[in-house]
């Protein structure tokens, strides 16, 4: 039986890229996060290209908060969510992300009754609702 022999694979000179990354001639900083901002009919989406965190998280979310009219507090690693039903009850979660203990603020009583009259502790790690006050 007759081998063929065949040649070796051909290979592509390396391409080489430049060392500095090419730039528009006209950009004179550096890139930033990608930031857009969509109006659609009464409203607005906006949408980011990146995942910012620290203060360029909080600058992007207080910029789009205050657009939309929506409060904001500096609650410290503290997630506050307000779930409301039409009847009127409203009950705030307080989910503490953070190594150490928060206060927020926040008026109700707890689901176990205690009551709470402006400032709720919120341990490290712990979680804590509050049926607010009407």
């Amino acid at each position: 039986m007759e081998h063929s022999t065949s040649a070796a694979p051909r290979r592509h000179p390396a391409r080489t890229r430049p060392a500095v990354p090419r730039r528009h001639p006209a950009r004179t900083r550096p890139a930033a996060p990608a930031w857009t901002r969509n109006e659609h009919g009464r409203g607005a989406a906006h949408y980011v290209t990146t995942l910012p965190t620290g203060p360029a998280l909080a600058r992007v979310l207080s910029a789009v908060c205050a657009e939309a009219g929506v409060p904001t507090v500096s609650t410290g690693g503290v997630e506050l969510v307000r779930r409301s039903h039409p009847d009127g009850r409203s009950f705030l979660f307080a989910v503490n992300h953070s190594y150490a203990g928060a206060v927020v603020e926040a008026k109700g009583t707890t689901l176990d009754g205690a009551p709470v009259d402006g400032s709720l502790t919120v341990p490290a790690g712990a979680v804590r609702i509050v049926r607010e006050a009407r």
